[in-house]
């Protein structure tokens, strides 16, 4: 293969741009502000056999525009490669193909560094083709109207990794569409955003197809709070970091909902796939949080119930039907308002300290429930100079003790940098408190 650098200058062709023709080891390589613009199409490994070429654009103001044309990494060749990075940018408009056709296999898209980007129409990981991967981290930027990983095909898979790195899609985003055993994972600050759908396991043919959030942002938004992400057949797993929905949707048997660790924020929420949801593993913190908003849109199912695992939190405003049992937090704070339309068992700790719970079903209280935070004045003892204080706490927040000698007016001063609750009492000494003429404390539940 022949290894071709363009360097500092500008080009511009008709013609299509073909690297790796029924050959492998082909190179092109676009630095140091190059600009190659052309109006047809670009292929990386055309056809069967044509393998491990590969396209590297790096640097500032260097960049590729195919404003009519596609992009295709593998068009039925396998190993080729497309690297985008350190502020280099590609954009083509008429759809990008990463494993096009059968025998277009492992094939690699990087997207890295601040500034650097894709930009497409549609675009494809994965169609025919298997084992294809995009990875867009450390700030890179992939976006497009519509996209698909794993179309009707297997073993593909996104990441998105990195402060600032993000995945945008204008519409539609498929995860395993007639597909199966297809990945996206987001982490460590890293977002994928689709504005009307995500949809996992879609088609007939849908096997084992996967989400995973693991310190990154998974977000199916718009401003119309119509963005749906729909768990058809596969597993979201939710490790930590956030998913944030207008609207849940879960009812097919062969749907999952891994809920370790992280936040969960949706608007509405319909589950039915023959199992509770279940919030937290019992280990790693875990919040549900219910958005809220018009009454059409603040409605939570869950037809098999809902489960609140310890070191887990359900929060917000909304209407849960379905049985809830809470083994962990239910916290409604900030005028919080959530209503409860079938029955609870509480194992727990409700706090309700300026949110309202309303029970429209039976309740039963088998746990702590906490309207107000108080120190009783049979929990307040000197010793010495210091002032010992006792009180309940609630697990996994942060109280905050604060002391004021003036009721009326005056400044309340906190004492401690917050200190996370266990669930059951704690003891605070307040050294050198005794020494105060007149002093008045009360803890402050931080949300």
């Amino acid at each position: 293969g022949e290894t071709n650098v363009i360097s500092g200058t500008t080009n511009i062709t008709m013609a299509v741009v073909t690297i790796g023709s029924s050959g492998s080891h082909t190179a092109l390589i676009l630095t140091n502000a190059a600009l190659l613009t052309n109006t047809a199409k670009c292929v990386i490994g055309d056809h069967l056999g044509a393998d491990s070429n590969y396209v590297w654009l790096t640097g500032s103001n260097t960049g590729w525009l195919m404003m009519r044309g596609q992009m295709y990494v593998g068009y039925g060749g396998a190993g080729n490669q497309l690297i985008v990075s350190n502020g280099a940018t590609v954009l083509n408009g008429f759809g990008g193909y990463l494993g096009y056709g059968s025998g277009a296999n492992n094939n690699v898209a990087v997207v890295t560094g601040a500034g650097s980007a894709w930009s497409t129409s549609v675009l494809y990981v994965g169609l025919d083709g298997s084992g294809n991967r995009l990875v867009v981290s450390d700030g890179g930027v992939v976006r497009d109207i519509g996209g698909f990983l794993g179309r009707y095909t297997s073993g593909n898979e996104v990441v998105v990794t990195g402060a600032g790195s993000l995945w945008s899609t204008d519409t539609n985003l498929y995860v395993g569409f007639e597909g199966s055993y297809n990945t996206l994972v987001v982490s460590n600050g890293g977002t994928v955003f689709a504005s009307n759908l995500v949809s996992l396991g879609d088609g007939y043919i849908r096997s084992a197809n996967r989400i995973i959030t693991d310190g990154g942002t998974l977000r199916v938004a718009n401003a119309e709070a119509y963005g749906v992400f729909e768990i058809s057949n596969g597993t979201n797993q939710l490790c930590s970091g956030l998913v944030e929905v207008d609207h849940l949707l879960m009812t097919s048997t062969n749907g999952v909902f891994e809920f370790n660790g992280g936040t969960l924020r949706t608007k509405r929420t319909v589950v039915g796939n023959g199992k509770p949801f279940i919030v937290g593993n019992g280990v790693c913190a875990a919040t549900l949080q219910l958005l809220g908003g018009s009454p059409n849109y603040a409605t939570h199912i869950f037809t098999n119930g809902l489960l609140i695992q310890t070191n887990a939190t359900l929060t917000g405003t909304g209407t849960i039907n379905g049985a809830l049992t809470n083994c962990g937090t239910i916290f409604l704070t900030n005028a919080d308002l959530m209503t409860f339309n079938g029955p609870v068992v509480n194992k727990g700790v409700i706090v309700a300290v300026t949110g309202l719970p309303h029970f429209n079903s039976t309740f039963t209280d088998n746990g702590l429930v906490i309207t107000t935070l108080s120190i009783r004045s049979e929990d307040i003892s000197v010793a010495g100079s210091d002032v010992v204080l006792r009180f309940n706490t609630v697990s996994n927040r942060v109280h905050e003790i604060q002391a004021s000698s003036n009721l009326t007016g005056g400044a309340w001063l906190s004492l401690t940098n917050g200190i996370i609750g266990t669930g059951g009492p704690m003891t605070y000494t307040n050294a050198g408190g005794a020494a105060a003429s007149n002093r008045t404390y009360r803890i402050k539940l931080v949300p």
